[in-house]
């Protein structure tokens, strides 16, 4: 009960201080500094989906998921989008250090801020198309043994 609220204060401050440093003027002249701001981003929405939402739920017993059948599937598919943009982003961050690294005279071409959106962008596009099957896999239900609502 303790621990969460200490992660999601620290991680809000960390991932807050992180993107102010990121979006100033002399940072967003590199691809690193665009999937690092992406990267706080989508570390937030994880952290305030997940964490706070559980956090909610074990301190006042109410849970977002168990609203209705549009908050439980909006809420997975949110969880599950951060998640999956939050690791992907760091992969795309280490193929573009990569290229700097072993094909220098390629990275002046490929790893630059307009190739990191392009990507971003495909990305994101590709993890939604991927995810949407929780619009009508995942839904409100009640076990035989209980009358509690899952999602």
């Amino acid at each position: 009960m303790v621990t969460l609220p200490i992660i999601i204060f620290g991680g809000t401050i960390g991932n807050v201080l992180s993107f102010l440093v990121l979006i100033r003027r002399r940072m967003r002249v590199t691809s690193v500094y665009f999937y690092l701001t992406v990267l706080s981003c989508s570390d937030t929405l994880v952290l305030y989906v997940s964490a706070f939402k559980t956090w909610v739920a074990e301190v006042s017993g109410f849970e977002l998921m168990r609203v209705s059948d549009a908050s439980c599937k909006v809420t997975t598919f949110l969880v599950l989008f951060g998640l999956y943009v939050s690791s992907w982003i760091i992969v795309l961050l280490t193929v573009d250090r990569c290229v700097a690294v072993c094909f220098p005279l390629r990275a002046a071409w490929l790893c630059t801020v307009r190739h990191a959106r392009r990507l971003t962008l495909a990305l994101v596009l590709v993890i939604c198309v991927y995810n949407f099957h929780v619009f009508w896999t995942f839904g409100l239900y009640t076990r035989e043994e209980s009358d509690r609502m899952y999602c």
